[in-house]
Formats: C-alpha cells, sequence, structure tokens
C-alpha cells in the first residue's frame, strides 16, 4: 500500500509534465502553407540554442521515434524533394509553462527566416526545460536559417 501511495502521485507528475503536441499526422498536403508546425514542446531538445535541417526520411523517422516514444512509422511524411524539416532547439530554461509560437516563416532565395514568441503561462513549473520545435517548409539549397524572436509575453 505504501508503494502505492508513492506511485499514484509521481504518475500525475510525469503525465502533467508532458507539455509536447504533435500537430499534424499527414503532413505532406498540397496546402499554399508557408510552413507547418510539426512538433511544439517544452521538452525533448538538447537544451542549446541550435537549428539544423532534416531532408534524410530514414533520419527523420529515427529521430521522431525517439523524440516521440511512437513508432518510426508514425513520423509526418513528407516528400525530401519539395519540403524539409527545421529542427529548432531553445536554450534550457530554469522554469517551465512557456508557450513557443511561430507567427511566420519568410524565404526569400536560400534565407529562411522564422519570427516567434515566447508566452508564460499562468501556470509554471521548477522543472529545467529544454524546448523543441520542428517546422516543415519548402525545401531550399543551402538553407540559411534566421530565428528572431519577436515578443515575450
Amino acid at each position: 500500500m505504501p508503494k502505492l501511495l508513492i506511485l499514484i502521485p509521481l504518475l500525475s507528475f510525469l503525465c502533467s509534465c508532458n507539455n509536447s503536441m504533435p500537430t499534424v499526422n499527414d503532413s505532406d498536403s498540397n496546402s499554399n502553407e508557408t510552413f507547418t508546425v510539426l512538433y511544439n514542446s517544452e521538452y525533448g531538445g538538447s537544451g542549446i540554442d541550435r537549428a539544423e535541417v532534416i531532408t534524410d526520411l530514414r533520419e527523420w523517422s529515427l529521430f521522431w521515434a525517439e523524440l516521440t516514444y511512437q513508432p518510426a512509422l508514425s513520423a509526418p511524411k513528407f516528400n525530401p524533394d519539395t519540403k524539409m524539416i527545421i529542427r529548432k532547439d531553445f536554450q534550457s530554461q530554469n522554469t517551465g509553462g512557456n508557450e513557443y509560437t511561430i507567427s511566420a516563416v519568410n524565404i526569400e532565395g536560400n534565407q529562411i527566416n522564422v519570427e516567434y514568441s515566447i508566452t508564460s503561462s499562468e501556470i509554471g513549473t521548477d522543472a529545467i526545460t529544454a524546448p523543441i520545435m520542428l517546422i516543415m517548409v519548402k525545401k531550399v539549397d543551402h538553407p540559411e536559417l534566421n530565428f528572431q524572436q519577436i515578443s515575450r509575453d
């Protein structure tokens, strides 16, 4: 019985810490949108401010499985001839409860400019976070990524 009393609060805490959201299941639609946010979470990133491009389907599937604990086959599909995934890891934060939102993605030549904002929730946590966001955009040869924070509420 004492073990059960410890296990229940622990499971409740772990479930409440999952602030992850895969936002798209079938992402290779023919919409005219400039970008699609595939995944947005306060947890799962490297904790280092960095951005990279993923164009290899095998690498993408394995990364998705590692990040989401879902089967590799569940990774959102995309055509690597026309689309690519941008992985953006944000700097670790001492507290949680922030929401990272992409407001615009502008592509000019090989320059990809991403504007984002950070909104603080009324309910925060004392957990150290490592935010990550995965964005699908049209494929650009030799992309140069530029992320600019436009607001913090």
